[in-house]
C-alpha cells in the first residue's frame, strides 16, 4: 500500500488503549477504519489516527461515548467549546463528592482508631459530633422493626449521606427514672439537607464497646455501671441521655461477629 496507513496494534500503542478498545469505537462509530481486508485486519489513515486522538482525550475527560457521538457531528469551535463547559461542571461536582468521601473515609478512620487503641474502655473527649435525621424514628410492632418515615418524607435528598448512614439509639432518662429509647438513622459527617441534625456536646465519655451485643445482653448495663463508678472517681456528672451508635461489625477469626459501637455520654 503506498498510503500511510496505521494497523489497529499501531494505534494502540500510539494512544496506549487495548486493542479491543480500538475495536470497540470501530463498533461504536467513534472512528471506523477506511480499509478492512478479508483477514479483517483493520487499516486506518492519519486524519483517523488523529480522530482516534480526539476520542481517547474527550474519553479520558470522562466524556460518555454518547457525547462524543454528538461531538463527532460539530463543525464550530463554539460548540466544542459548550461541551467542554459542561463537562467542567460536571467534574467540579464529581471533585466535591470526591472530597466528601475523603472526609468520610477520614472520619470513620478516626473513630475507629479508638478501638485500636482503647478497645472496651472509656475515654473523655471532647466535641465529639454527630448527625442524626430526628424525623426518621425506628418503631416497634408486633410485625417488627419499621420506620416511621423515609428519607424522602423528611427532605434528606443526599444520596451518599444516606447511604452511609448508621443506626443510632438515644437513651434519655425520665423525671420517673424509666429510660425512652428511640433508634434514629444518623451519619458521622453533616449533610447539606436541614434534616440532618448535629448533636451538639462540648465534653462526653465514650465507652469504645467491641463485642456481640445480641448475644451479650447485659451490655449496656455492665457499661453504665462502669461509668458511674468513674464518674464518682473523677467527680463528674453525666447528663440524662447517651448516644450509642453501631458503626460496623466484623467476622474475627473464630468466625464470631463483633460490633464496634460507640456510646457517648455527654457531660454536664
Amino acid at each position: 500500500m503506498d498510503n500511510p496507513f496505521f494497523k489497529t496494534g499501531d494505534i494502540a500503542k500510539l494512544h496506549n488503549v487495548s486493542t479491543d478498545t480500538v475495536r470497540l469505537y470501530d463498533k461504536e462509530g467513534l472512528v471506523k477504519p477506511s480499509l478492512v481486508r478479508e483477514n479483517k485486519y483493520r487499516y486506518y489513515t492519519l486524519q483517523e489516527v488523529m480522530n482516534f486522538g480526539n476520542v481517547t482525550m474527550f474519553r479520558e475527560l470522562d466524556h460518555s461515548i454518547s457525547s462524543i457521538k454528538k461531538r463527532l457531528d460539530f463543525s464550530t469551535i463554539d460548540e466544542v467549546v459548550s461541551l467542554n463547559h459542561n463537562q467542567m461542571s460536571h467534574l467540579s461536582k464529581e471533585i466535591k463528592q470526591l472530597e466528601k468521601k475523603m472526609a468520610y473515609l477520614q472520619t470513620l478512620n478516626e473513630h475507629l482508631h479508638s478501638f485500636l487503641e482503647a478497645p472496651n474502655t472509656i475515654q473523655l473527649i471532647e466535641n465529639p459530633f454527630l448527625f442524626i435525621c430526628r424525623g426518621m424514628e425506628f418503631s416497634w410492632g408486633k410485625n417488627g422493626i419499621s420506620l416511621s418515615s423515609s428519607y424522602e418524607d423528611e427532605g434528606v435528598a443526599e444520596l451518599f449521606w444516606t447511604r452511609t448512614s448508621l443506626i443510632s439509639r438515644n437513651y434519655h432518662k425520665q423525671p420517673d427514672q424509666t429510660v425512652r429509647t428511640t433508634m434514629y438513622c444518623s451519619n458521622i459527617i453533616n449533610s447539606d439537607c436541614e434534616a440532618a441534625e448535629k448533636i451538639k456536646i462540648k465534653r462526653a465519655l465514650r465507652y469504645n464497646y467491641v463485642g456481640n451485643p445480641f448475644e451479650h445482653t447485659d451490655y449496656m448495663q455492665e457499661i453504665d455501671q462502669q461509668i458511674d463508678s468513674y464518674c464518682q472517681e473523677q467527680q463528674l456528672t453525666i447528663s440524662q441521655e447517651k448516644y450509642e451508635v453501631f458503626l460496623i461489625c466484623l467476622l474475627d477469626e473464630n468466625h464470631s461477629e463483633n460490633c464496634y459501637i460507640h456510646i457517648l455520654y455527654p457531660l454536664i
